[in-house]
């Protein structure tokens, strides 16, 4: 588990995910602080209640913390 993360994890060659990439969408790991920025130049605490708008683009993520921070992230 890598906390402060968005992560995206596509299966290689015949679906096998052995041989898959795991990529960072947003957020930097292990950084205690909240920011709003691009890509990994964004930080949160802790990343949960994801949900996908019908875009398939938007995704809309609660930060797990007290602070309730719901980030808007647009994903290529």
């Amino acid at each position: 588990e890598i906390k402060g993360t968005v992560r995206t994890f596509t299966p290689g060659a015949g679906g096998d995910y052995s041989k898959g990439t795991i990529r960072t969408i947003v957020g930097q790991p292990y950084v205690a602080t909240v920011k709003d920025g691009i890509g990994t130049a964004a930080t949160f605490y802790y990343p949960a209640g994801m949900c996908l708008a019908p875009d398939g683009k938007t995704l809309y993520m609660v930060d797990g913390t007290t602070n309730g921070t719901v980030r808007k992230i647009f994903y290529k």
